[in-house]
């Protein structure tokens, strides 16, 4: 097999968090991570390759890296992984939400929508109130967050709310399936931009589509009924199967064909070719 499961990893042995606060953002949404010198350039990490985030030990997202754009087998995971901590949380002062999601979130129970209500100035209130709302994690599009991930948060409010760093930092954890460099023999021919291309949307992100369809994790978007019963164990198991199938090996015409089909520029095509 072509790939390394590598993992469990504690937040608080690849990040670290600091004070960050931005005015108009809930008094909770004040951290951002950063990661740790010690692994800054550590090769469990880099990489293309698909990684579950857990709280508890249970998983709560399934996320693909795609490596550098430049050089395929490098960069590293903690890339995605330093905002996901506090994103997800609500914790970040970047966290923002659409007047939908948002709508909904009001709707909850607990600290999180007590306070976004209290920003807003009440839960009742209508999709046109909410998009007029000043209020700065209110954006029109491109939300940074969504509904799904408020709901997590706000359901282990116990390891995030502020004051539980500590419980933050251990009680999440994450696991990198990491395709080895020995692929690179399977890239033969490809340019960087075509190495890119294959290792994300060949090699891992319908195995990530399959696995978020299996293990419906609540805080990926094309989740319809979350689960709360997938381990690490489950996650290893499904993760073992799907890479059991073998990488497939670089065609250009192939990608051509899929990109000639896509509604990608055609800049992108030019470069590819």
């Amino acid at each position: 097999m072509l790939y390394q499961m590598n993992g469990p990893f504690p937040a608080s042995d690849v990040l670290s968090i600091e004070e960050r606060t931005r005015p108009g953002h809930p008094s909770f949404a004040n951290l951002r991570a950063t990661r740790l010198e010690k692994w800054k350039r550590r090769p469990d990490l880099s990489g293309p390759g698909i990684y579950g985030l857990f709280c508890k030990g249970i998983l709560y997202y399934v996320g693909i890296y795609t490596g550098s754009k430049k050089t395929t087998f490098t960069g590293s995971a903690l890339d995605r992984w330093d905002m996901h901590l506090t994103f997800f949380s609500l914790r970040s002062s970047e966290v923002s939400f659409v007047a939908r999601s948002m709508q909904k979130i009001l709707k909850l129970d607990g600290a999180p929508a007590d306070e976004y209500a209290s920003l807003l100035g009440g839960r009742h209130l209508s999709l046109d109130e909410i998009s007029a709302s000043p209020s700065p994690f209110i954006v029109p599009k491109h939300a940074s967050c969504t509904y799904s991930k408020a709901l997590f948060a706000t359901r282990n409010w116990d390891v995030f709310a502020p004051g539980n760093e500590r419980s933050m930092m251990d009680d999440v954890s994450f696991m990198y399936a990491r395709i080895l460099p020995e692929a690179d023999t399977l890239l033969t021919g490809a340019d960087a931009y075509a190495r890119y291309w294959w290792a994300k949307y060949e090699w891992i992100q319908a195995r990530e589509t399959r696995l978020v369809k299996a293990l419906q994790p609540i805080c990926n978007s094309a989740t319809r009924k979350f689960r709360t019963d997938v381990t690490m164990e489950d996650f290893r198991a499904a993760v073992e199967l799907e890479m059991s199938s073998p990488l497939a090996p670089f065609d250009a015409d192939r990608m051509m064909s899929k990109l000639r089909r896509s509604v990608r520029p055609t800049s992108d095509i030019r470069a590819a070719a």
